[in-house]
């Protein structure tokens, strides 16, 4: 609960918490749903590396794919080619390289 003291100054400062804290919440939650949604399908992150001019060994474009593929192709499908290429989904896709063509 929070105490704002009397007076403008602490309504002043009342408000600029609570947008602060409301400021905070939304981007936690853009934080939180980055990537949801993204699709795992194999296929599609084979179609999208294509568009980011990059090939892939070590990975499997069946359009149904079981993890860890499929975990590798939701990181690919959800980020930006930039993302792919500075080495963000290395987690995601052990024993996989991207290198552009």
């Amino acid at each position: 609960m929070f105490v704002v003291a009397a007076g403008a100054d602490g309504n002043q400062q009342g408000r600029e918490l609570v947008k602060k804290w409301w400021m905070a919440c939304v981007a936690a939650l853009g934080v939180a749903l980055a990537g949801c949604g993204s699709s795992a399908s194999c296929k599609d992150a084979c179609d999208r590396l294509q568009t980011c001019n990059l090939s892939s060994s070590g990975f499997s474009c069946d359009m149904n794919c079981p993890s860890p593929a499929s975990t590798c192709a939701q990181c690919v499908n959800g980020n930006s080619c930039s993302d792919i290429t500075s080495g963000k989904c290395t987690s995601s896709c052990a024993n996989v390289t991207f290198n552009p063509n």
